[in-house]
């Protein structure tokens, strides 16, 4: 069983609590938990067609949750082909099967029609007794502050460790009986939909899933404070008009109007620049994913010399040695070389190993000091990367590419995260 950080859980919780009492966090929130009990009382996996099931699931998607806005936003945004069905009929058959039984293979070979976190979201709230809804990647660093631990960044190890992880945290709300903040407006939605069923006096299962997604969000959000709001600009209204795009399945003529919400694009804030120093660099804690995280949005523009000492202290703190635990202790370069990867043991037993980074920090680029932007290296492959004859050719989600002495290695990253 994964164990929590008691005293990081218990003081999230409790600032959670005060924030559902003291803000309109609930009233923001509700949307989900009124999908969640359309969509769980309206699919029966077990006696419905997959035909009928798939029908139910894009009708979930027309209903207005929140305010005017109709379906659940990250999870049409989440189809796979970034088209306006957020399921497909094949999607509907797996929910279908794996009411049937447990077999959890098959996650990982059918031919999906959306991402992972979009597919717990389904099956968190189709099969609550299974599956915990994990919606989004931006948990990793909520798991990495709760469970001091980071896991894959995405595809099927994703959704098989954060459901792990999760399970953990839904077990540990339902234990401590947290007061339903949600349970009022639920009954009250329900009631419109069905005026003769008796309201429910606590959670049911779907709920606490989204309890707990809930809560991840509010770490996330405002606890760990790293979440980056998007604005809206409208489109430029001629290339609006030759836009050609697929909206429900319908491609629209360069000669069609598009919709105005379909024609919105998001864009970035530009970032704010930190007023940071070398000595608040010298001082930097780097002992977690949060911590690296945090960092890099804190002294993204910080200069050339305040980056470089962060990024020692990266290299040499706490983090790198669970980094280096992650990655095994071996050289990435000699193993792709087949070369033997292990250097000299040290006196605690474990293999010598440097990290690096791939992406000099100094030169100002966006997750650089990210864990995605790190490899384990011995002393003598370190050294050839700064000063030797090589060079960076491609740079992937999932690999680097070096040339070296006039030769490409592809390097298999150890982690995906790139902020």
């Amino acid at each position: 069983m994964k164990l929590l950080i008691r005293d990081k859980f218990n003081d999230c919780l409790r600032k959670y609590i005060l924030h559902c009492e003291n803000s309109d966090w609930v009233e923001g929130e509700l949307y989900k938990f009124r999908f969640a009990n359309w969509l769980n009382r309206k699919v029966n996996l077990r006696i419905q067609s997959e035909q009928k099931i798939y029908e139910l699931c894009m009708q979930s998607m027309k209903e207005p949750f929140y305010k005017n806005e109709k379906g659940i936003q990250f999870i049409i945004r989440g189809a796979r082909y970034k088209v306006s069905q957020p399921i497909s009929l094949p999607d509907a058959e797996l929910f279908k099967i794996l009411s049937k039984k447990d077999d959890l293979t098959l996650i990982g070979t059918y031919e999906r029609g959306m991402s992972f976190p979009v597919l717990s979201a389904w099956l968190g709230t189709l099969l609550p007794k299974k599956f915990v809804s994990v919606s989004t990647t931006d948990f990793i660093p909520v798991i990495d502050l709760l469970f001091g631990t980071t896991i894959a960044s995405n595809g099927i190890e994703f959704f098989n460790q954060s459901q792990e992880y999760f399970q953990v945290i839904k077990q540990e709300l339902k234990a401590l009986s947290i007061k339903p903040y949600f349970l009022p407006e639920i009954n009250k939605y329900v009631k419109e939909l069905y005026p003769h069923i008796p309201e429910k006096k606590l959670y049911d299962e779907c709920d606490w899933n989204w309890v707990t997604e809930d809560f991840a969000l509010y770490i996330f959000r405002v606890y760990l404070d790293l979440y980056v709001p998007k604005i809206k600009k409208p489109i430029d209204p001629i290339k609006k008009k030759r836009a050609r795009i697929i909206v429900s399945g319908i491609v629209n003529e360069p000669d069609q109007d598009l919709t105005p919400e379909i024609t919105e694009i998001l864009e970035e804030p530009e970032p704010i620049i930190p007023e940071v120093t070398l000595e608040m660099a010298n001082s930097e804690y780097v002992d977690s994913l949060v911590d690296l995280i945090s960092l890099d949005k804190k002294y993204r523009n910080a200069t050339p010399e305040v980056k470089e000492t962060i990024s020692k202290r990266i290299e040499r703190g706490s983090f790198s040695n669970r980094f280096k635990q992650i990655a095994g202790y071996k050289c990435m370069i000699c193993e792709r070389m087949g070369h033997n990867p292990y250097s000299f043991s040290k006196p605690n037993g474990d293999y010598y190993i440097e990290t690096h980074h791939v992406i000099p920090v100094s030169d100002l680029v966006e997750g650089s000091l990210s864990s995605a932007n790190l490899i384990t290296v011995c002393a003598n492959h370190h050294r050839q990367l700064h000063f030797g004859k090589c060079y960076v050719q491609e740079i992937t989600d999932r690999k680097f590419v070096f040339q070296i002495d006039n030769k490409l290695w592809d390097i298999k990253k150890l982690s995906a995260l790139i902020l």
